[in-house]
């Protein structure tokens, strides 16, 4: 059976590619750690390890569909409009998908002009809760919250943070 694969950051130009190295790496991998004396043990070896190989396929994927925005260099926020600026380290997101694990690499934007507050993301890479997020903010913050269900009693005292929702992207 196959460790836990980690892969690094690809260019999303070579996705398949990417995609074909893996695959082989791991059939190599298959092939030398487990004996295949019948049909039975290689299929047994392929279910084993379907996860992490339908994963890295639904990786190549969504590097070869969505390849652009996880290269991008600028965007536009969508709660201020204010034009931002990728940090230029990014931001890695483990994502568990239907066919398996997915590490995906992806940039974090910053605003190019200081304005009167900070956005503050409430999501598992940030602010686990709401909360945490408004005792970190200070007065003129924006605490953005991603979509889901928050079971805590959130209190502002007297900072004068906006809390808003994250856009949904399509």
């Amino acid at each position: 059976m196959l460790a836990a694969v980690q892969t690094i950051p690809t260019d999303s130009g070579n996705w398949k590619s990417n995609f074909l190295s893996f695959a082989g790496n791991c059939l190599d991998q298959i092939e030398k750690d487990d004996l295949m004396e019948s049909i039975t043990d290689i299929s047994k070896n392929l279910f084993t390890n379907r996860s992490e190989i339908m994963g890295q396929a639904a990786l190549a994927l969504i590097e070869k569909k969505y390849g652009h925005l996880l290269e991008q260099q600028y965007c536009q926020c969508p709660n201020c409009h204010r034009q931002t600026k990728a940090k230029p380290e990014k931001v890695k997101r483990e994502i568990e998908t239907l066919v398996g694990p997915v590490t995906l690499y992806r940039p974090y934007f910053l605003p190019l002009i200081p304005a009167a507050g900070r956005h503050l993301d409430c999501d598992p890479d940030d602010y686990t809760t709401i909360q945490a997020a408004i005792t970190a903010a200070d007065d003129g913050d924006t605490v953005l919250v991603s979509p889901g269900l928050y079971e805590e009693n959130v209190n502002f005292g007297e900072k004068g943070v906006i809390v808003t929702k994250t856009a949904v992207s399509g």
